[in-house]
């Protein structure tokens, strides 16, 4: 018998006993009894423990033909696993997604020659988020899986800046074989934890590492600062002239992932109209603010005097304060009738001067920035230089000046919130020009003194927070100046005569005081290309109304109806009865399938002074939108609700009755073409926004 002939024998022995002492095991944690190897190769070795435990065990080419010896009882497809790598100085890889161990060598284990990679490469087209953003997310989530290279260039770096925008909607992928580079290493697979423990036998770390222990046990973090990946690697590119994000990657998983996540933040961004009125009123001698001047709003009653008379106290506007304002103070409050009023009937006195009207767009979370002045060239100090030569002595005076912006600068950062008020986080900055406000005393080196006059800046900064409603008007007052004004008193003709004149005239100089105010009102645009159609609408209504009432509180508008045509009508009636009689119990709308059904949108529609809607629910089907609100009678009279209170847009409205009786509430179907909070704003209704998440029916 040949030497050959003997180790196949000993092999066939050893597989036989394996198999009269080994009980059928279903699952790797589960023990495979008394199992021994004698010479035998590793790739024969697997095939058996494969066998045995119904566990996939793959080895490559390169370990497959190690001999090993091995003898174990009681012991997991994983223990068993463990002891044949480490008694051949092989390394093996587990991957519990597809219950397989991959047996590899040390120099197959740092490349990644596992198995041939699937590489697939997914281009996505951005149509709103930034993609250098989009990068730098990806980036962020998958760690040093991800290599950033920037187009045109073999370079891998990170992201800082933005590197243009762009605007998710198609993607298109492209399926390719080959091998792993020796660029990156990792499992195939999906993603996984950074916490994994990765078990490794005779490691390629230092020998130093091994001395004090037969294994090393690091995890999958300390293996990427050795260059050694886990998982495969992540290829992220970009190209700025289309806005598109090129992903490639053999893990299917976390291109998956990605797809996902450029899906969510490929949102449009919300932006902000600030429409704004800058206007300075003129105060009188006994008036402390604009506000104070309707800081009572009435009287109330405080019992009675000795005589029986009743006595009354002014009724304070707690939005004020319990007290008057005083010059200085800085204050924010909703405008409302009083405050318009009082504008009002100041401009008839001609006691309001506008000084701007700007429109400003800005995206959520952005700065908007406005400066109103001139520059103006300042002296704030001198110098004096003396030149003696032998004919004379030459004194120059140099001047310091310095160039500052003398006027108002306004800060807004705007910010969305999810009940669809805005807040305003507001920075003025006053600045006023003192000329000639001080003196300066110089000496030549003659010793003659020289007066130089210089200017000054009076300078107020104001900070402040505000919450304002869509639509909704912020004013914004409390910074008091004082000015010199000079005054010409004089009696008609006579006192325009030469010399004689001074005898029916008199000039003095009287102090103005003067309040700047401002008014801001916020409109939310969820579209970009909404928000320049809103700043057109706005401007065109304040040329055509110009007084501050208009802008103060919005006119109830009257709208005329629309005429649909009737298959639309017929659908709209459709979907409402559908709602309707189908309606159940512990919903409170009732969408048809493959609808997308929201959460209330609006609250508060203020439809008359005595009727409120408040928005329960709304649902998407195909092109229509269904509304089912709750409206409301505040008032102590019936209502009549007449067609020509839902002439808004929409294509249909269907209630329980025509007459509301007084404090009672019932519900109400609306069907349109738009998202309802979209009407509402287009045709400029005083509403609410509520918040609502869209998910699937």
């Amino acid at each position: 018998m040949t030497q050959r002939n003997f180790s196949l024998l000993n092999q066939l022995l050893g597989c036989l006993l394996a198999l009269a002492f080994c009980a059928q095991s279903s699952a790797a944690h589960e023990r495979l009894g008394t199992i021994e190897f004698k010479a035998a190769t590793v790739g024969d070795a697997a095939r058996v423990i494969s066998e045995l435990s119904k566990v996939n065990i793959v080895v490559t080419e390169a370990a497959r033909d190690k001999v090993v010896s091995l003898y174990l009882k009681q012991a997991s497809v994983e223990s068993t696993v463990d002891a044949l790598c480490r008694v051949s100085g092989l390394w093996y890889r587990k991957n519990p997604d597809f219950n397989a161990y991959y047996i590899m060598t040390e120099d197959e284990f740092k490349k990644d020659i596992v198995v041939e990679r699937h590489y697939i490469t997914r281009i996505f087209e951005l149509k709103h988020q930034n993609i250098s953003d989009a990068a730098n997310a990806i980036a962020s989530l998958f760690g040093t899986r991800v290599t950033l290279s920037e187009p045109g260039e073999n370079k891998s770096y990170s992201l800082d800046g933005d590197f243009g925008g762009g605007g998710s909607g198609s993607s298109s992928s492209s399926d390719s074989s080959n091998s792993s580079s020796g660029r990156s290493s990792g499992s195939a697979g999906s993603s996984g934890s950074s916490d994994i423990e990765v078990e490794t036998r005779r490691s390629y770390f230092n020998a130093a590492d091994l001395v004090s222990a037969d294994q090393v046990i690091v995890t999958e973090k300390e293996l990427i600062n050795k260059n050694v990946r886990s998982e495969p690697p992540i290829y992220v590119t970009w190209n700025h002239l289309h806005n598109l994000l090129l992903v490639r990657t053999s893990d299917k998983q976390a291109l998956k992932e990605i797809e996902n996540l450029i899906t969510r933040i490929d949102q449009p961004a919300q932006q902000v109209l600030l429409e704004m009125k800058i206007i300075r009123a003129t105060l009188g001698d006994e008036e402390r603010s604009v506000f104070d001047i309707n800081y009572q709003t009435g009287s109330l009653e405080a019992g009675v005097d000795e005589d029986g008379n009743i006595l009354t106290v002014p009724e304070v506007d707690l939005s004020l304060g319990n007290f008057p304002l005083e010059g200085g103070a800085f204050l924010a409050r909703l405008a409302g009738k009083k405050l318009s009023a009082t504008i009002e009937l100041l401009r008839t006195e001609n006691r309001i001067d506008l000084l701007a009207q700007p429109n400003i767009i800005s995206a959520n979370n952005k700065e908007a920035t406005l400066t109103i002045g001139e520059g103006r060239i300042l002296i704030t100090g001198a110098s004096t230089d003396t030149i003696t030569n032998d004919s004379a002595t030459i004194v120059t005076f140099e001047l310091d000046t310095e160039e500052r912006n003398i006027g108002t600068s306004l800060s807004i950062w705007p910010r969305i919130n999810g009940d669809k008020t805005v807040t305003l986080d507001i920075e003025q900055s006053n600045t006023s020009l003192n000329k000639n406000s001080g003196q300066i005393s110089l000496v030549s080196g003659l010793g003659d003194i020289t007066t130089i006059a210089i200017d000054s800046v009076t300078a107020s900064t104001v900070e402040l927070t505000a919450i304002a409603r869509h639509g909704a008007t912020i004013a914004i007052g409390g910074m008091i100046e004082t000015d010199k004004q000079e005054v010409h008193d004089k009696v008609p003709f006579f006192g325009d005569i030469p010399i004689l004149g001074k005898l029916f005239r008199r000039d003095y100089s009287k102090d103005v005081r003067s309040e700047l105010i401002i008014l801001i009102t916020p409109w939310i645009s969820e579209d970009p290309q909404n928000a320049h159609v809103l700043n057109q609408e706005r401007t065109s209504e304040w040329a055509d109304n110009p007084g501050f009432s208009s802008f103060l509180s919005v006119p109830e508008d009257k709208h005329p109806p629309t005429h649909w045509p009737l298959d639309t009508r017929k659908k709209a009636m459709s979907l409402i009865q559908q709602a309707v009689f189908t309606k159940e119990a512990d919903s409170l709308i009732n969408c048809p399938e493959s609808s997308t059904k929201s959460s209330p949108r609006f609250t508060d529609w203020h439809l008359s002074d005595s009727l409120q809607l408040d928005a329960l629910g709304h649902c998407q089907y195909e092109e229509l939108y269904l509304t089912l609100a709750q409206i409301i009678n505040t008032s102590d009279t019936a209502q009549n609700l007449r067609p020509d209170l839902f002439n808004q847009g929409w294509i249909a409205s269907q209630g329980e009755r025509a007459l509301l009786p007084a404090k009672t509430s019932q519900l109400v179907y609306f069907v349109s073409e738009t998202s309802p909070d979209v009407l509402l704003q287009k045709n400029r209704e005083q509403f609410f926004y509520g918040e609502g998440v869209l998910d699937a029916q």
